[in-house]
């Protein structure tokens, strides 16, 4: 039995065009080749029909008798096929219903989130030398600004275990601090 969660179920619902009890855009045969070419499951087999027939009661019966192993990969796999379908279509904006799936699939399958990996990435990036010459600031804010890169700076130069966590989760260089521009 997965953990899915009942909002989780909605989510996925949502994304994946189930109220009519369809499937993306699968058809009966689709459907049951994806599920045994991919993951051995013979989807229209009585074990996956004590719901009913229709392929949103089949899937979501696979949601309540696979473990998480199972149904985060079938999930990535069906995240896969929104993503080709989004494509074909010509469709290239961003999805907040889509973004959650993958974070839904994430934790199922034991995954850090998207955002914990994204937040991660940026603050891993090395910036280099950061020069403040070329953004129009009148004379206040370029006096904020320089006050508030000191302080950084020193807050990471600094052993107090207070600001040691910041050190520890900005990975900052002494370099990527620099006053270049600043009178």
């Amino acid at each position: 039995m997965s953990s899915l969660t009942t909002i989780e179920k909605r989510y996925l619902e949502d994304l994946f065009e189930m109220s009519s009890g369809y499937v993306l855009d699968f058809s009966d045969s689709s459907f049951a080749e994806f599920f045994r070419t991919n993951f051995e499951i013979e989807i229209n087999s009585d074990t996956y029909s004590f719901n009913g027939t229709s392929k949103a009661k089949r899937l979501r019966a696979v949601w309540e008798i696979e473990p998480d192993t199972i149904v985060g990969k079938v999930l990535e796999e069906m995240l896969l096929i929104v993503q080709y379908n989004k494509q074909k279509s010509g469709k290239t904006e961003q999805d907040s219903t889509y973004d959650k799936c993958r974070e839904i699939t994430n934790r199922i399958l034991g995954m850090p989130l998207l955002k914990e990996v994204l937040e991660q990435q940026f603050l891993d990036k090395k910036f280099g030398s950061i020069s403040l010459d070329k953004i129009p600031l009148d004379g206040a804010m370029l006096t904020i600004l320089k006050a508030r890169l000191l302080e950084a700076n020193q807050c990471l130069q600094s052993n107090d275990p207070t600001t040691g966590n910041i050190h520890h989760r900005l990975v900052v260089q002494q370099e990527l601090i620099s006053f270049q521009g600043l009178p």
